[in-house]
């Protein structure tokens, strides 16, 4: 399991070393372009802990199952899951923190 990496300084200026400033060194950054304040691994990719696709950054369903075959939730770009609520519930999980 790749660990992440240490977060920049909020505000810290880019430089050619870190252009993304996600604290990990253009030379080993795998990802290039990470947004702002996402958490990354140490190879410079955004994390996805629930591993439905969706970066934790931007992932408003942070507990969805994996969307990795047709028995997992599938999820939107938030990553709730898609369910139509008429037909099929949606898991505890996968419903939006606060």
């Amino acid at each position: 399991m790749i660990e992440p990496a240490a977060m920049p300084a909020p505000g810290g200026a880019a430089t050619s070393q870190d252009a993304d400033r996600d604290g990990v060194g253009d030379a080993g950054d795998l990802c290039p372009g990470t947004p702002a304040g996402y958490p990354v691994d140490a190879a410079g990719c955004a994390l996805d802990g629930d591993g439905d696709g969706v970066s934790d950054g931007a992932d408003r369903c942070p507990r969805t199952r994996p969307s990795f075959g047709a028995r997992y939730e599938p999820v939107d770009s938030t990553g709730c899951s898609v369910y139509d609520e008429k037909r099929e519930p949606r898991s505890p999980y996968s419903l939006p923190l606060g």
